[in-house]
């Protein structure tokens, strides 16, 4: 069984371990976004940073913790234009976090506050993963996942059902492996999810189940730890 999951004290920690930045930067608007700036996927889409916020201060009190915000948020667009759906979608999620964090980046001296993005693509299909971070000093930091799954070719957003037809992928065998490998060895007897989400995703929403596959073209899915609700990852085997 492969655990994709560290706590993320200890690498938000080192996050947080740079000097001092002062600029808070807003990239929001098509007249903002230069050709020199899109990161080119394929011919036909490409994508670059819809919002990016990062105005952090270190303690003054602990040279090795810095507090405030480091967001960035993508934006997928092509040689004739943007794929509006997908980014309105992303924009509704994150809009009043980022307004908030151009209102007042550091309102919390002991809070670090990450907000970044990775993709994946598999034939007509970008993965877009945000990922969530907090790190508090002195403690634990913790994280949350959001996915969007965007065929390019059709303008069309895509919900875990509609992504199993893509990967062609059963529902029972996939809960099934959840089960069996997002649990505590070395028996495998006890779940490292909480039973609540899993029990909503096996007979209520499937489509709250949150996963993608990598650029080894692993599938990971995303799952609430039991004891305190924070995300982590697992790669199915």
């Amino acid at each position: 069984m492969r655990i994709v999951f560290i706590f993320l004290s200890i690498s938000l920690l080192l996050s947080c371990q740079t000097k001092k930045e002062t600029d808070s930067v807003l990239v929001s608007s098509k007249d903002s976004i230069s050709l020199k700036n899109i990161e080119w996927i394929n011919d036909s889409i490409g994508i670059v940073e819809m919002y990016r916020i990062q105005d952090t201060v270190i303690r003054k009190d602990d040279a090795l913790f810095a507090y405030g915000s480091n967001i960035k948020l993508p934006k997928l667009v092509s040689k004739t234009g943007d794929f509006d759906k997908c980014n309105a979608h992303i924009k509704a999620d994150w809009d009043s976090i980022v307004q908030k964090a151009q209102l007042n980046p550091k309102e919390i001296d002991n809070e670090y506050h990450k907000i970044d993005y990775e993709y994946f693509i598999s034939d007509s299909i970008v993965t877009v993963k945000v990922t969530e971070q907090w790190a508090y000093h002195l403690s634990e930091g913790i994280s949350k996942y959001s996915i969007y799954h965007f065929d390019y070719k059709n303008d069309q957003i895509l919900n875990t059902k509609q992504m199993l037809e893509v990967y062609g992928l059963s529902q029972v065998p996939l809960l099934n492996a959840i089960a069996e490998q997002c649990a505590w060895p070395p028996d495998h007897t006890e779940p490292f999810f909480q039973p609540e989400w899993f029990e909503i995703i096996k007979w209520k929403d499937l489509n709250q189940l949150k996963f993608y596959r990598n650029k080894e073209q692993q599938l990971v899915v995303i799952y609430p730890l039991i004891d305190n609700g924070i995300e982590a990852e697992q790669i199915l085997e």
